[in-house]
């Protein structure tokens, strides 16, 4: 089941810009995997995306998986300036019970505010469940590293740090070594690797 909310998630999702490239990317796919150091937080794995279909419009989805839950979410975005695109999506949630999973209604968009190497990006998503989530990257990013400040539920907001490590294969490193949680009231760290592949003109 978590097999298929990631793969239908495929055409997809939110817009992390990076500057790998002089040319413009008319799509993007990739794949995160993420850990905290601290115990009781399970390590998450996410797929997003996204691809133009007009000029100024395209297709965008994120689907996500931890232990005993996935989301998947599939909708569109529009560039309404150069410098700023929104997008709405629907998708479902899969919860595991005790005896049994449930199947809910979710709602997820995204804001996308800057330029290719200095920028703001919010998804946010909540449904039927109630169980509300959000991931906020603002971030500077050169050709082979980036810096800034991460926020992301049930894991807190910090700095962090990005680097890719091999010119030619498109694997990105970060650290995000101090991040308060305020709802639990505890200082996380949170590790990540990522493939990011993108389509140019």
């Amino acid at each position: 089941m978590k097999r298929a909310l990631i793969l239908s998630a495929l055409a997809l999702a939110v817009r992390p810009v990076t500057a790998q490239d002089t040319t413009t990317a008319v799509s993007e796919i990739g794949l995160y995997y993420q850990r905290a150091t601290r115990r009781g937080i399970e390590p998450m794995y996410y797929i997003q995306g996204w691809t133009y279909i007009t000029e100024k419009s395209g297709a965008w989805g994120f689907a996500y998986h931890e232990k005993d839950y996935a989301s998947a979410s599939l909708g569109l975005y529009y560039d309404f300036t150069p410098w700023f695109e929104l997008g709405v999506a629907p998708g479902s949630e899969i919860i595991k019970g005790d005896d049994s999973w449930a199947t809910l209604w979710r709602l997820a968009g995204m804001i996308w505010v800057g330029r290719e190497t200095l920028f703001l990006d919010v998804y946010y998503e909540n449904g039927q469940s109630g169980e509300e989530w959000h991931q906020i990257n603002a971030m500077w990013r050169g050709r082979r590293a980036g810096i800034g400040i991460f926020s992301q539920t049930g894991s807190g907001t910090g700095p962090r740090a990005l680097i890719v490590p091999l010119k030619r294969f498109p694997l990105e490193v970060w650290v995000a070594p101090r991040m308060y949680d305020h709802g639990a009231k505890r200082w996380n760290t949170l590790l990540g690797a990522q493939l990011v592949f993108q389509k140019h003109r």
